[in-house]
């Protein structure tokens, strides 16, 4: 399943996405070492943490790019706190507003995508991409369960937060594998 052409392949594939993350607000040139960097500490947290329960190469491409965002943005805001302890670029650290960087590189496939769940679906799909790779289940119920509350009026348990998951993920094939986004 994953042999040296497909990890390859991958590669190519999330290599403009890194690169889009960590070369946007600074405009470097040479970034081809940290995208190298971003792709193999990916790729470490993925056999580390889920190697053995991934079944199919969509899912370890669906975990990579989640990996890779994550790991991607650690690095943009390494480069920003690098950067804000720069005298020339104090300029343009100040305009930096972090609390909109995850929406901003958000694509619009995925948010077309979350617009075709329901709100609770697309609640918990956010995240998941958000703290999944990073946090395991119960955390992640313990972070949200108060967001959840407010906005849907339930409360939120490890049962009902895999439930929502599970049922969102056959959404987004079923949309995908019927070409109906």
């Amino acid at each position: 399943m994953l042999g040296e052409d497909f990890i390859r392949e991958v590669d190519k594939e999330l290599y403009p996405f890194i690169k889009k993350i960590l070369g946007t607000f600074w405009g470097y040139t040479d970034i081809n070492k940290d995208i190298e960097d971003v792709l193999q500490e990916s790729w470490e947290s993925f056999f580390l943490k889920y190697s053995h329960r991934v079944n199919n190469d969509d899912e370890v491409r669906a975990l990579m790019f989640t990996i890779a965002k994550n790991t991607a943005f650690y690095h943009f805001r390494q480069l920003n706190r690098m950067m804000v302890h720069h005298d020339d670029s104090q300029g343009f650290a100040s305009t930096v507003h972090f609390d909109g960087v995850y929406e901003m590189f958000l694509s619009e496939d995925i948010n077309v995508v979350l617009t075709c769940l329901d709100e609770k679906q697309a609640f918990i799909m956010k995240a998941v991409m958000s703290y999944e790779d990073i946090h395991k289940q119960d955390e992640i119920v313990n972070m949200i369960k108060s967001d959840y509350k407010k906005k849907f009026g339930k409360k939120l348990n490890v049962a009902l937060y895999r439930k929502i998951k599970e049922r969102a993920q056959k959404r987004i094939r079923a949309l995908v594998q019927g070409d109906k986004i």
